[in-house]
């Protein structure tokens, strides 16, 4: 048959590793056992995640802490830490090839509290830090310092942006995060979330990947659909993603999104959700990206569509008196 383009592998496909451990005990008062079943915690996790040979693998928050110490504990704890546990995923990102959100609380050369998401590249290398915009009134309690900024990093299978626990109920945040235009948003928590996951997901055109500490880890699409879902049995899961997407509106578009359909067959997946009239477009090529599609049919993107509306009302001159 004419057109009928069959998927090949592409760089914007990746198996991302998310994982829902954390340490299931307060903090005994030896800080020194405690590091140790931490350490052997995440070994074990690791081992296991390893096997899907991921691109990514997201760990929860204050990953290899354990519960809530008071804050003069806290500080020795991780005095006792340290880097170890940086060392140990710099290690596992270098000898497997894969990048790691390694969630922490981390002190800094001023002596001041961070709960951090640190990023850490195929070679060991840190790429940035996020800090937890949003603590929430224990942290402040116990010293932790309020982060500034939203963090948003361009990887090689795309750009990526990172937030904690508390931060996913502000909105402004959020917003912030939309105007990114981000494929993967990294979420290290203690709380799950719930439909505030499919939110930012939907408003920012984003896949949504959920580390939830003694949780359910969750996967969440750019519609707002949520893929995967954790259970009492497996905190974790691996998933392949294809990052090569679109989404557009159906409003002028059905007829566009046929013919694109007919050409491209099984080069091309068309996914929607229901009631909110968007569709998800994803290339299956390897030489011609979802965007190329769009460009080729005369589709714009759900966000241009819905800014020349705005740009309609208000130049249409015909306002309600």
């Amino acid at each position: 048959m004419e057109n009928s383009f069959e998927p090949e592998s592409k760089s914007g496909r990746i198996v991302a590793a998310i994982s829902g451990y954390r340490l299931r005990r307060p903090g005994s008062g030896d800080h020194a056992a405690d590091l140790a079943e931490v350490e052997k915690g995440w070994k074990r996790e690791t081992e296991i995640l390893l096997r899907d040979r991921p691109d990514l693998i997201v760990t929860t928050e204050w990953s290899d802490s354990p519960d809530l110490y008071d804050p003069a504990a806290t500080r020795k704890y991780l005095d006792l830490r340290g880097a170890r546990m940086r060392e140990y995923w710099g290690k596992v990102t270098l000898e497997n090839r894969c990048c790691v959100v390694y969630s922490h609380l981390r002190r800094t050369d001023g002596d001041a509290l961070l709960n951090t998401s640190e990023l850490i590249d195929r070679s060991g290398r840190t790429v940035g830090f996020y800090n937890k915009n949003f603590v929430t009134p224990g942290e402040c309690d116990m010293g932790v310092m309020y982060g500034e900024d939203e963090a948003v990093f361009d990887t090689d299978f795309g750009r990526v942006g990172m937030m904690v626990c508390f931060d996913l109920n502000f909105m402004d945040l959020m917003g912030r995060y939309e105007k990114k235009k981000t494929r993967l948003l990294l979420f290290s928590s203690m709380f799950h979330g719930g439909v505030l996951q499919e939110m930012w997901a939907l408003r920012c055109q984003s896949y949504l990947l959920g580390a939830v500490s003694n949780g359910r880890v969750s996967v969440v699409n750019p519609l707002g659909v949520r893929q995967v879902a954790g259970t009492e049995y497996f905190n974790r899961c691996t998933l392949a993603l294809n990052l090569d997407y679109e989404i557009v509106h159906l409003d002028e578009n059905a007829d566009r999104l046929e013919r694109l359909k007919d050409k491209y067959r099984r080069g091309v997946t068309l996914h929607e959700r229901g009631n909110i009239g968007r569709v998800m477009v994803t290339s299956e090529l390897r030489d011609v990206s979802a965007r190329d599609m769009l460009d080729e049919f005369g589709i714009r993107d759900v966000s241009a569509y819905l800014a020349a509306m705005e740009e309609r009302r208000s130049t249409s001159g015909r306002m309600a008196p």
